[in-house]
């Protein structure tokens, strides 16, 4: 005999991210079984991730669409940013027009280039390659070159794929057939070898087991942090490493570093990928057990079999505009996101996923936005993009877009776990600027093969409402509009035949009917009527842009579903085209049957 409606309300859906470790039914449904192409915004709540807009636009054909494996801004003592790159066995420099700097004389046969910069020089490693030294002259004159030889070179610098810069000297480790010493250069002049305060240790005798491997270098409070496969070494007095001060501080077994390129110094800690997971080097310090510190606990499994099955190089960031860690597994195309704004209450990270952005080299420059090096669909699509709007331009040529948001709970019972259920009612609250295309779905009993969806097309417009009246931050009554979000954007080469996009300081061609151009000098937008350039939009100097522009619009996707089953999975999948989107919650309705 059928009993009462039963309902349940999932508030701050999938605010504590992915979890595929535990027991399905046992979960909390504030878990998510799937966060694709998400993250956990500053509100709490699962949202969808933010796009992918090309910035390198002119000589992209220089990559020939292999992918750009190393991205770095070296900044010198007068403020000029220079972006140096990595891509086609080839050393490029610049951002929006790229320039090949490949030095004569260095043979490249990979592009895993370790970047870093010290005292005004910008240097290149990696393993069973010459170094590589890259200057600004007179006039910001760019020169690269071979770093032997060169008339900033004393003695001859290991071939290392490991360098840091700390603590006034460049720091290098893991040369071909030797994995156990490190290697320093004399103070401030990276290129020095040999002589002064440079010099070298060997580990052999300090590995706890005997044998091991240095894989990755950090420097944090003070401290000279050397990651091998099996253990940490931590060494203090790394400022005078010739000096008694110099000395063995700490050293943690069976807990080591398996990816060079995990590293990354988030400022109070250091973040890496064991052979366990990624740990925090302050817990393990702390703890020194394994279980602790794991801030990937709650996706483990899947984290290390994507781990074992790569066929790349994995590559990391922190970016502390959005606080979060990226490790990006390229060849595979999986991204894990771990947000650490606020840990869970075990120590571990809300996790989500991002398919079609999975970079090749990830760098946040001085402007603080965070950079990808990609390889898009188009045979001249590789290059630099920034990670920047609501839309994943995957074609150069047509601007076709791809990002489609994806959300799956977690197993729900109801609390009455041998219960039939009805599926009566599932509504969504959905907040951001305008409602996208999605697609409601549910299945039972874990059979994803009994999985139904209903589509749902929101309205086309958008309130003009805040979230509270007003914006909820500033005054969006002129909008500044950005380049680059439009249906038809095409390639920016300025070409007679093709509309183009692009931010300059000075007007390119008007002769295509279409372009638009943003005046970086003017704060204005243009467009062309194909033989001259007409302002798009007025100048605000007291524009201060909104988070959601013209205010939040809150849509309800409702369904009267079917279906019935003992444990009901919900989920929800957008399109995303230029607009923010994210669940508040969901309520689900269900009517209590029969015991099973």
């Amino acid at each position: 005999m059928a009993q009462k409606l039963q309902t349940i309300s999932i508030k701050a859906t999938g605010f504590k991210g992915l979890n595929t470790e535990d027991s399905p039914v046992t979960i909390d449904p504030s878990f998510a079984e799937k966060a694709e192409n998400a993250v956990i915004d500053k509100h709490g709540r699962i949202a969808s991730r933010k796009g992918t807009v090309p910035v390198s636009i002119n000589n992209y054909s220089l990559f020939d669409n292999k992918p750009v494996k190393a991205l770095f801004e070296f900044v010198n003592y007068d403020g000029v940013k220079t972006v140096v790159s990595a891509g086609n066995n080839k050393i490029v420099t610049g951002k929006d027009t790229l320039v090949d700097k490949t030095p004569a004389g260095v043979t490249i046969t990979d592009d895993n280039w370790k970047i870093v910069s010290l005292a005004n020089k910008c240097y290149m490693f990696q393993r069973e390659h010459e170094p590589v030294l890259m200057t600004l002259g007179a006039g910001s004159a760019i020169t690269v070159e071979k770093l032997d030889g060169s008339s900033h070179s004393n003695g001859t610098p290991p071939q290392a794929n490991e360098v840091i810069a700390a603590y006034g000297k460049l720091w290098a480790a893991d040369v071909a057939g030797n994995k156990r010493t490190i290697y320093w250069s004399d103070t401030l002049l990276g290129g020095h070898w040999s002589g002064g305060s440079s010099g070298s240790l060997d580990l052999t005798t300090v590995f706890p087991n005997g044998y091991d491997e240095i894989v990755a270098l950090s420097a944090h409070n003070g401290f000279l942090v050397i990651f091998c496969r099996d253990s940490i070494i931590i060494y203090e007095g790394a400022e005078t490493p010739n000096d008694v001060a110099f000395k063995l501080h700490d050293i943690i077994e069976g807990i080591g570093c398996i990816e060079r390129d995990s590293v990354q110094n988030i400022g109070t800690d250091v973040l890496f990928l064991s052979n366990e997971g990624v740990r925090s080097l302050g817990r393990t310090i702390q703890e020194k057990s394994s279980p602790v510190g794991n801030i990937s606990k709650n996706v483990r499994t899947d984290l290390m079999e994507a781990v074992r099955n790569h066929r790349g190089n994995l590559k990391s960031i922190y970016n502390p505009q959005d606080a979060f860690y990226l490790l990006s597994f390229p060849e595979d195309n999986i991204l894990y996101c771990f947000d650490l704004r606020n840990l869970l209450e075990d120590g571990s990270a809300k996790t989500t996923t991002w398919t079609t952005v999975t970079p090749y080299s990830m760098a946040v420059f001085s402007d603080d936005v965070l950079y990808f090096g990609l390889s898009t669909t188009t045979t001249d699509g590789s290059g630099i993009f920034k990670y920047s709007g609501y839309r994943d331009i995957v074609d150069f040529a047509t601007g076709e877009s791809i990002l489609i948001f994806k959300y799956e709970s977690t197993g729900m019972d109801f609390g009455i776990s041998y219960n039939l259920k009805f599926l009566k009612k599932f509504e969504a609250t959905i907040v951001g600027n305008a409602g996208e295309q999605s697609a409601l779905t549910w299945y039972w009993d874990y059979d994803k093969n009994s999985l139904k969806n209903s589509s749902y097309f929101p309205e086309a417009t958008e309130v003009n409402a805040g979230e509270y009246d007003v914006s909820e931050y500033g005054n969006s009554s002129t909008t500044k509009t950005v380049p680059f979000t439009i249906n038809n954007q095409a390639k920016n080469d300025g070409s007679s035949t093709t509309p183009y996009l692009g931010e300059f300081t000075s007007a390119p061609s008007a002769s295509t009917l279409n372009s638009m151009y943003y005046n970086l000098t003017s704060n204005k937008l243009f467009y062309s009527n194909g033989s001259a350039w007409i302002e798009a939009t007025a100048s605000n100097t007291s524009f201060v842009s909104a988070e959601y522009t013209t205010g939040i619009y809150v849509q309800t996707p409702s369904i009267n579903a079917s279906g019935s089953g003992k444990v009901l999975q919900v989920g929800i999948s957008a399109l995303i085209q230029g607009k923010p989107y994210a669940i508040q919650n969901i309520d689900i309705s269900v009517l209590l049957g029969r015991t099973q």
